[in-house]
């Protein structure tokens, strides 16, 4: 396994995105992943039946309320920026 520019990963490497695959297969449609201010979140999607919480913040942004847990900077790290 490697990346688009051909850098072989590392064993442990690629058993975290083996297992990050494996996860995948049976998300919940109601969560969601979201890099934010530097955290990688994982949140409820709002303004569902199961949800009523809206889905964005009153200043544009995505509903802190709706989050379930955060991981701070470095584990793993996360950017919401655009390429």
């Amino acid at each position: 396994m490697e990346t688009n520019a051909g850098i072989k990963l590392t064993d442990k490497q690629i058993k975290n995105v083996k297992s990050f695959q494996r996860l995948m297969k049976n998300w919940d449609d109601n969560l969601a992943l979201n890099a934010i201010a530097g955290k990688l979140h994982i949140m409820l999607i709002g303004d569902t039946e199961q949800n009523p919480t809206p889905e964005m913040s009153d200043t544009g942004g995505f509903n802190d309320d709706n989050t379930i847990i955060d991981f701070h900077t470095g584990s793993p790290s996360a950017d919401g920026g655009d390429w």
